[in-house]
């Protein structure tokens, strides 16, 4: 039980923290898109990507 506690105060101390981090990379990935947009996501659609699914 000590350790549940634990645990959980921690992860109420950083909750707010990763979605912050989350949308702020949203944010540089959707601006660095926004620039040039074929460039950006030239290599999206690579074939090993698709053959590991």
């Amino acid at each position: 039980m000590p350790a549940f506690m634990a645990a959980l105060d921690a992860y109420k101390r950083h909750q707010g923290v990763a979605e912050d981090a989350s949308r702020q990379v949203q944010e540089y990935i959707a601006f660095a898109a926004s620039i040039d947009p074929k460039k950006y996501w030239a290599g999206v659609r690579h074939k090993r990507w698709i053959t590991n699914r």
